[in-house]
């Protein structure tokens, strides 16, 4: 269903990918079998969660103008409403974890969150707390920001700023992930890659490294981040990695996540972001498909649909 520009706002595809093993067509106009759901919202930003509740799987989706909406099946969806009628907060991450749905986003005032139960009734937006990418683990909440990140409990009453570098260094924390019982947070910082790792979310280690990377992800065995270059970092305990040259030098990566046993990675040539979107697919996190452009179309992101 397209809701249009009657709000002024550009409408873009949100893709959630099927059974993606050798199918790597993101294309609407794709030739070959449809193995893909397209759904176009006036969301802009938009991002998407699949939860699984009461042994029923749901969709929930946020994005700018503080707007939601939800699916059960992915294909028909409800018309997006706003978590909080008088806070048009542009919501940029939405995470499913510990039986809670968090949001973060940003408007003019500052970065936000706000948390549901049952992903329809919404906490007061809560100011100064991140808007970034956000992961469980540990009973903790961690919360990316442009120079800080923020520490949750897991139920969201009490929080502690930290900054994982020390030096004065001007770093931009871009995403994290949990697994084998530790964080792992990747940057940038003073134009070098940096990698960071903690088991509390207070006290980090800093990897002096020459890991740049973008996005990170957990497959329950090994971290997969994507950096710029074509590079593929893997490891296990998030200290130790392997270099993988695995995508074109000019590919750059925004996106990336695991599911159904496959990873998939999404960004554009050339750093024109929005241009050109490209996407691949991989079993293992070292072989990979060879990119396919995003036809016609706009995504931000994307979830798997767990048959």
């Amino acid at each position: 269903m397209d809701f249009g520009r009657e709000k002024g706002v550009f409408p873009l595809v949100l893709i959630q990918v099927k059974n993606a093993a050798k199918r790597t067509v993101f294309g609407l106009k794709n030739k070959r079998e449809k193995t893909f759901l397209p759904f176009k919202t006036q969301l802009f930003h938009i991002q998407i969660v699949r939860y699984a509740a009461s042994g029923k799987s749901q969709y929930i989706a946020v994005g700018n103008g503080g707007y939601f909406t939800s699916s059960l099946d992915g294909e028909t969806w409800s018309e997006p409403v706003q978590t909080h009628k008088n806070n048009r907060i542009d919501w940029l991450n939405i995470e499913y974890a510990n039986e809670m749905f968090l949001i973060s986003g940003e408007n003019q005032t500052g970065h936000y969150i706000s948390y549901s139960k049952d992903g329809a009734n919404w906490s007061e937006p809560v100011t100064d707390s991140g808007n970034g990418r956000m992961v469980f683990g540990n009973n903790l909440w961690i919360i990316c920001d442009s120079y800080c990140i923020y520490v949750w409990n897991r139920d969201f009453t009490h929080k502690e700023q930290v900054e994982p570098s020390y030096d004065n260094a001007r770093v931009d924390y871009y995403d994290v992930a949990f697994g084998n019982g530790r964080f792992v947070l990747v940057s940038s910082c003073a134009n070098d890659g940096d990698v960071f790792t903690s088991t509390d979310g207070l006290n980090w280690k800093r990897l002096f490294t020459e890991i740049s990377c973008q996005c990170i992800t957990f497959d329950r065995k090994q971290f997969v981040a994507g950096g710029g270059g074509g590079r593929i970092w893997i490891s296990t305990d998030g200290e130790n990695w392997t270099e993988h040259r695995a995508l074109p030098s000019n590919f750059l990566p925004s996106k990336i996540k695991y599911g159904n046993g496959n990873y998939i990675i999404m960004g554009t040539l050339n750093r024109y972001w929005f241009v050109n979107q490209f996407v691949a697919i991989s079993k293992d996190g070292i072989n990979w498909t060879d990119l396919e452009k995003v036809t016609d179309e706009s995504i931000n992101d994307f979830c798997f649909i767990t048959e």
